[in-house]
């Protein structure tokens, strides 16, 4: 749901295509910026491109640690 509000407010999709061509068009362009030129909170103010090109990735425990330390300050109960 983010992804797609994000793409509508700033990167143009909220209108309406003359054909499905235009619109085609437009989601490739957005979509294409939303990865290789808009910085993310959740990649340290970078792009997904860029994480994804110059950084490790996480090992799973890294990954559990990460999403435990999430839920904790989400209030979202964690099981182990």
């Amino acid at each position: 749901e983010r992804i797609n509000g994000i793409l509508k407010t700033e990167f143009g999709l909220h209108e309406t295509f003359g054909s499905f061509e235009q619109a085609k068009k437009q989601v490739e362009s957005a979509i294409s910026k939303y990865n290789y030129l808009r910085p993310h909170f959740s990649c340290g103010l970078k792009t997904p491109q860029y994480k994804h090109a110059y950084v490790e990735p996480r090992t799973p425990k890294q990954n559990q640690d990460y999403l435990n330390h999430s839920q904790v300050n989400s209030g979202i109960p964690v099981t182990e």
